[in-house]
């Protein structure tokens, strides 16, 4: 569903995996993208604070708050969180590409 664009669907599907899982990070992780795609910022940065306290060594829940402050244009916000996002990933081409823009 996230996939063919289908972001309402996918909410749909991705809760009802979550009542019956609540700690199911690969599905915090997306739902958190989806909300994010579907401009719910506030819907996703819970999702991905989430993470960070479920999994505070992997990289997932820093790096989807850093694009969330950068699509809301909260550059300092976005620096700090994908700072520590690389330093858990350091390969992540994406999060580095987006810290070298920030410079």
């Amino acid at each position: 569903l996230y996939n063919s664009g289908r972001y309402k669907d996918a909410i749909s599907e991705l809760n009802r995996c979550l009542s019956i899982v609540p700690n199911f990070v690969p599905g915090i992780n997306l739902r958190g993208k989806v909300y994010a795609m579907l401009g719910e910022y506030g819907k996703a940065q819970m999702d991905f604070k989430r993470l960070i306290s479920l999994r505070p060594r992997t990289s997932q829940g820093y790096r989807g708050m850093g694009f969330i402050y950068l699509l809301k244009d909260e550059t300092d916000k976005a620096r700090s969180y994908l700072t520590k996002a690389l330093a858990l990933a350091p390969h992540d081409k994406k999060v580095k590409k987006a810290l070298e823009d920030l410079r």
